[in-house]
């Protein structure tokens, strides 16, 4: 039976398309919000206030440039090999960088804690969607997939217990963390040789995460592109380049697209534990993204559960939290994931 702890009023999934505005309906079509202000010392703490290290490592190569992962090592562990927290930062698919999950903020916090618990700390950085290079969400998701791999393939020498593998990610990289929890290990290949190993984790952490479902939502019910309206269009050609689509494409072939882009479209009974967090006040990414993975998730009895966050909007630092809750969040979400290892 799946576990599924929910702190939320259930919205009604029909209304879906009332709640999601145009221009936040999904985070590959906006910017991430900024981070509030109403923070304790414990949250304005980052890595370079503690004594640990960060290793760098290409892990591969992408339109000819290094694309690499930091991995940070705790003080002491009580683990043979160490498990693994990996980090995938958010940017809209179009930005950010592997730093963010060493900054100070909640995303330190909570990749601290692990540390103290003897994890290792990954945070990778990964292929931009760029509409000058025509790079899209396919490659964000082919080089983290690449990554765990990577993880996979070198574990021995970096000392690392590869069956014990969790995932992190916020905003787009939560987007990124639930395909790369449900995906196969022949799905997003990428580097050649890399595709020979697997890429096997045992669960997410997903932050108000977010791909093309929300999308997918506004556009039923319309057969044709011209039935589709005007300013749903523009915002959808303005940044359609993320996933690969101009006003050439059909409307089929622009839902086929999105449809290869949304983690739901890969989900199955034996597919990854998931713990999602999203505030009610998210206007990047619309709750009834979490609403809809969560509610799959339910219908395929995989182990689950689900935090609605009553007041915040696309950050943890909201002012709308105190710091004892964040902290209490934190906690869910590190007993969530140290509760899937295993040993062999």
């Amino acid at each position: 039976m799946p576990c599924c702890k929910i702190i939320f009023e259930r919205c009604d999934i029909n209304e879906k398309i009332l709640l999601l505005p145009i221009l936040g309906i999904l985070i590959f079509l906006s910017g991430c919000s900024t981070f509030g202000t109403n923070t304790g010392s414990i949250f304005n703490q980052s890595i370079g206030d503690t004594d640990y290290k960060i290793q760098t490592h290409v892990y591969k190569q992408s339109y000819g440039e290094d694309i690499e992962l930091d991995i940070v090592y705790p003080f002491d562990s009580s683990f043979d090999s160490y498990p693994v927290l990996v980090y995938v930062h958010g940017g809209a698919y179009k930005g950010g960088d592997k730093s963010f999950g060493f900054e100070k903020g909640f995303f330190w916090y909570l990749n601290q804690m692990f540390l103290e618990a003897g994890y290792a700390v990954v945070s990778v950085n990964y292929t931009l969607a760029n509409q000058d290079k025509g790079t899209t969400m396919e490659d964000c998701f082919i080089d983290t997939k690449d990554a765990i791999r990577w993880l996979h393939k070198n574990s021995s020498t970096l000392g690392i217990d590869a069956s014990n593998i969790g995932l992190f990610g916020s905003s787009a990289g939560g987007g990124i963390v639930t395909m790369l929890g449900y995906t196969e290990n022949e799905d997003f290949i990428g580097d050649q040789e890399l595709s020979l190993y697997n890429s096997n984790v045992s669960f997410v952490i997903n932050m108000y995460g977010g791909d093309t479902r929300d999308y997918l939502s506004l556009l039923e019910g319309y057969s044709t592109i011209d039935e589709v309206p005007n300013d749903l269009l523009v915002e959808l050609y303005k940044e359609g380049y993320k996933i690969g689509i101009t006003e050439d494409n059909s409307l089929q072939e622009i839902i086929e697209r999105m449809n290869d882009f949304n983690s739901l479209s890969y989900l199955d009974e034996s597919d990854t534990p998931t713990i999602t967090f999203h505030g009610t006040e998210d206007t990047t990414v619309n709750i009834q993204s979490s609403i809809m993975l969560h509610e799959k998730l339910e219908m395929l009895n995989i182990e689950n559960q689900i935090f609605r966050i009553e007041g915040m909007g696309h950050s943890f630092l909201s002012g709308a939290l105190t710091d004892s809750e964040r902290i209490e969040y934190a906690q869910f979400a590190f007993d969530f994931g140290t509760g899937y290892y295993t040993r062999e």
